[in-house]
C-alpha cells in the first residue's frame, strides 16, 4: 500500500512571526533578540500572544487573511528539517516490509496561498524535496479545512495528516454542532498536531490534577482517549514549529 502524508506549509514554515510583523514591523526582530520573549515564544501554549504585545484577537484575525507575502519573510522551523527522518523511517519500513509500504508521497498542502504563481510552487517544492531522499514523491495541493473530509481522506488514500493546529480541522468535521450520523471513523489514519489551549487556566488545572494514588494526567492522552473512535492522535512539539534557531541552522543545510 502506498503512504500518504499531508504536511501544511504553515508547519514547514514559521509563517507566525511575518504575520505578526503585520501588526508591527518591529515585533519579529524584538521577540528573537529577547531570550525571555524568544522562550514565550517557542513554548507557549497557543497563538493570543498577548504577552508579546499583540491585543487580542488581532493576530487570529491577521492569521485569516495571511497571502503568499507573507511567506517572503518565513523562514524554516525545525520540523522541515525532520521531514528527512520521517521519510528515513518510511523507507526503512519499505525495505523490512515491502507489502505495507510500495509507494512514499508527501504531499505539501500550500492552502490558503492560493495566489502563489506556478513558478513559486515549484520552487516551494522544489526546496523542500531537497531536504528528503529521492525516493519519495512529492505533490503541491491546495486544500481547505472543509475540503478535507473523511471522504476526500479515503479517496486520495491518505496515512497521516499533519497540522499546525487541528482545531479548526476538528470543529468542521467532528465539532459539537456537527450530526452523529455524519461523524466518521478513521481508524487507520493518524492526525498530528500541535496541542493548542485557548484556556491556559483549565490546561494548567488538568496538568496539577492528581488522582488518588497521586498520578498525574497528561492532556495529550485525555485527548487521544476522546477521539479514539474516530482516529489517532499525536501531539508535535511546539518549538519545533517554530523558526530555526541560528545555532541549529548553521548545522543544517541552506534552505
Amino acid at each position: 500500500m502506498k503512504q500518504i502524508l499531508l504536511f501544511p506549509l504553515d508547519l514547514l514554515l514559521d509563517t507566525r512571526l511575518p504575520v505578526m510583523g503585520r501588526y508591527d514591523p518591529s515585533l519579529p526582530s524584538a521577540i528573537m533578540s529577547d531570550p525571555e520573549k524568544d522562550a514565550m515564544y517557542r513554548q507557549r501554549y497557543n497563538d493570543q500572544f498577548l504577552d508579546l504585545g499583540i491585543p487580542v484577537g488581532i493576530f487570529q484575525s491577521l492569521w485569516t487573511t495571511r497571502t503568499a507575502n507573507d511567506l517572503v519573510n518565513s523562514r524554516p522551523t525545525r520540523f522541515l528539517f525532520e521531514l528527512s527522518d520521517i521519510a528515513q523511517q518510511l523507507i526503512k519500513k519499505a525495505v523490512m516490509e515491502p507489502h505495507n509500504v510500495e509507494e512514499i508521497e508527501f504531499h505539501i498542502n500550500l492552502y490558503p496561498y492560493t495566489d502563489l504563481t506556478r513558478d513559486e510552487v515549484e520552487t516551494i517544492i522544489g526546496a523542500v524535496k531537497a531536504r528528503v531522499q529521492d525516493w519519495v514523491i512529492f505533490k503541491p495541493v491546495f486544500i481547505s479545512d472543509k475540503e478535507l473530509s473523511a471522504e476526500h481522506i479515503r479517496s486520495v488514500g491518505y496515512t497521516g495528516l499533519f497540522f499546525y493546529d487541528f482545531k479548526n480541522w476538528l470543529n468542521i468535521h467532528y465539532g459539537a454542532n456537527v450530526p452523529v450520523t455524519e461523524l466518521r471513523a478513521m481508524p487507520s489514519i493518524t492526525i498530528y498536531s500541535a496541542l493548542m489551549f485557548d484556556d491556559v487556566d483549565k490546561l494548567q488545572e488538568s496538568m496539577e490534577f492528581r488522582n488518588p494514588n497521586g498520578e498525574g494526567c497528561n492532556p495529550l492522552y485525555g485527548l487521544r482517549a476522546m477521539f479514539a473512535p474516530y482516529f489517532y492522535l499525536e501531539g508535535l512539539d511546539t518549538e519545533s514549529l517554530c523558526i530555526t534557531k541560528p545555532e541549529d541552522l548553521v548545522k543544517q543545510k541552506t534552505f
